[in-house]
C-alpha cells in the first residue's frame, strides 16, 4: 500500500481502445448507456486514447495506405470525460500519425480538461514516468507504455533523453524490440542462397557456416530448432518502466500499468506475444496493481498472478475510425481512388482490411468487455466482466458498444474464459455478465 492508503474500496472500469471522432453523448439507446454507466460509476475509467484532438493544423507522418490517419475535432475528449474516462494512456501506433503537433495538440487538450494522461511527453522522462489521479479513494498511478515491431512503430515516435549538446526528442514510451526469426537449416541456407543471387553481401562467417545468423531486408536470421518470431525488449527500457512503477508504489494507493501492443502468438493472434507475458509479470513484480493491456482490437484472456489481474487484451470501446473527416491523398491512391472519391468510398474500399471481414476476427472485432476491478484494503476483491458488442447498422450508433444480451453475451463470455485457459482462470457467466473465479489464498 501507498503512503496514503485507504480503506476504502477502489473500483476501476478498464476498457481497451477508443477511437472517437463523433458525439455519443447524444444517444439514448438503453443497451449504449447501460455501458457508459459502468464507466461512469467507477472511481477510476480507463481507457487507451487512440484518437488524437486537432483540426488538421499537422500533415500526417505515416505511410500506411489503408490505415486511418486519426483526427477528431478536439470537443471530442469532452465526450470521453461525459462517459466516465479520468484515467488515459496515450501511447500507441497513431500517437505520431500527425507527428509532433498532433501529439501535442492532444496533450494540451487533456490538460485544458484536467484529464490524467500517461505515456507521451517533451522527453523520455516525461513520457515514462507515473501520472497520477486523485479520487476519494485514494490516489492512483498509471505508467503507459506501447511495443511494436516496424512499421507500426517506427523509432523515431519514440521519446528519448536530453544529453551530450542534443536536445531531447518529444514522443511515446516505448519498448523497443529486438526481433530475430528462427528458421530450419534448409531454409537458412535457401536464405543465403537467395543473398547470393541478389548480389547481397554474406559474411565470410557466415559462408563458412562458422555463425548461424545473418540480417536479411533489416530481418535478423537465425538457424535453430524452434521455428519462429521472437521479439525481446530492450533491457533498459523495461528496467525504466519498473522503476517508475516502483517509484509509483512509494506515493499512490494504486498503480496500474498500461501495454499496446498488436503483437500475437504462433498460436493466434487471440493470444499474446511471449514478451507481453514476461512483461506483465514483472510489472506486477515490481508493485503494479493491475495490468492493462490492448492494441489488436480483439479480446484476449485474462491471468491472475500473485493475486493481481494481467488483462492480455481489453478488446475496444469506442470504434470510429470511419467516420474520421478527412482522407490523405496518398490513402486514396492506394487504393486507386481518383479525384472523385470522397471519404466514404475510401472506407468501402478497404472493407476487408478494416473492419476484417474473414471469420474469426470478423466477429471478434464486434465483440468486446468492461472488466469492473474492486480493490479492498489493497486487495483485489473482484472482477466483473461486462460483455459488449459494436453493430454497424445504425449509421447514428455505429462503433458504440452496448451491453451485449442474452446468447450474444454468454458467448463473448465463453470466448473469454476459454483463451484464458493457458492460464487457469475460471470465469462463469451470471445474470448477464462474466465473473472471474478468484483464487483463494
Amino acid at each position: 500500500m501507498g503512503i496514503m492508503a485507504s480503506m476504502n474500496e477502489l473500483t476501476i472500469a478498464a476498457t481497451g481502445d477508443s477511437m472517437i471522432s463523433r458525439r455519443i453523448s447524444v444517444l439514448k439507446e438503453e443497451e449504449f448507456l447501460s455501458a457508459i454507466k459502468v464507466i461512469q460509476n467507477a472511481d477510476v475509467g480507463f481507457t487507451n486514447c487512440e484518437i488524437l484532438f486537432h483540426s488538421y493544423e499537422s500533415f500526417p507522418m505515416k505511410t500506411t495506405g489503408f490505415a486511418t490517419f486519426m483526427a477528431a475535432d478536439p470537443s471530442m475528449a469532452e465526450e470521453l470525460k461525459w462517459a466516465g474516462f479520468n484515467l488515459l494512456s496515450l501511447p500507441n501506433n497513431h500517437t505520431m500519425d500527425f507527428g509532433h503537433y498532433g501529439m501535442f495538440s492532444t496533450m494540451e487538450t487533456l490538460d485544458r480538461l484536467k484529464m490524467t494522461y500517461a505515456g507521451v511527453g517533451r522527453s523520455l522522462d516525461e513520457a515514462g514516468e507515473p501520472k497520477y489521479l486523485e479520487t476519494e479513494k485514494g490516489r492512483v498511478a498509471l505508467i503507459a507504455t506501447c511495443a511494436d515491431p516496424s512499421p507500426l512503430l517506427d523509432l523515431w515516435q519514440r521519446a528519448t533523453k536530453e544529453g551530450r549538446g542534443v536536445m531531447a526528442r518529444p514522443g511515446v514510451n516505448m519498448l523497443r524490440l529486438d526481433c530475430h526469426y528462427i528458421v530450419g537449416k534448409d531454409s537458412f541456407e535457401n536464405l543465403k542462397d537467395l543473398m547470393r543471387e541478389l548480389k547481397m553481401p554474406v559474411s565470410d562467417e557466415q559462408e563458412h557456416h562458422d555463425l548461424n545468423e545473418l540480417k536479411f531486408a533489416g530481418l535478423k536470421f537465425k538457424q535453430g530448432d524452434e521455428v519462429g518470431c521472437y521479439r525481446i525488449p530492450k533491457r533498459q527500457d523495461v528496467e525504466r518502466d519498473l522503476l517508475s512503477i516502483k517509484d509509483a508504489k512509494k506515493s499512490a494507493d494504486w498503480v496500474f500499468v498500461s501495454l499496446h501492443s498488436h503483437s500475437g502468438s504462433a498460436k493466434g493472434q487471440e493470444y499474446p506475444d511471449d514478451f507481453i507475458c514476461q512483461y506483465a509479470r514483472a510489472c506486477i513484480d515490481a508493485g503494479a496493481d493491475a495490468f492493462l493491456g490492448h492494441g489488436p482490437h480483439i479480446l484476449r484472456g485474462i491471468e491472475i498472478y500473485k493475486g493481481k489481474p494481467i488483462f492480455y487484451g481489453l478488446g475496444h470501446f469506442i470504434v470510429q475510425n470511419n467516420t474520421v473527416r478527412r482522407i490523405a491523398p496518398e490513402q486514396y491512391e492506394y487504393f486507386g481512388l481518383d479525384e472523385r472519391a470522397r471519404p466514404s468510398d475510401f472506407y468501402e474500399a478497404r472493407r476487408g482490411e478494416i473492419p476484417p471481414i474473414k471469420p474469426p476476427y470478423a466477429q471478434w472485432w464486434t465483440e468486446s468487455a468492461i472488466a469492473e476491478v474492486s480493490f479492498q484494503q489493497g486487495r483485489l476483491g473482484k472482477i466483473k466482466l461486462y460483455p459488449v458488442i459494436f453493430d454497424g447498422e445504425s449509421h447514428t450508433s455505429a462503433g458504440c458498444p452496448k451491453i451485449a444480451k442474452a446468447g450474444r453475451g454468454r458467448a463473448i463470455i465463453e470466448h473469454l474464459r476459454n483463451i484464458s485457459l493457458p492460464w487457469n482462470t475460471k470465469i462463469d457467466y451470471e445474470e448477464g455478465t462474466g465473473i472471474v473465479k478468484l483464487p483463494v489464498d
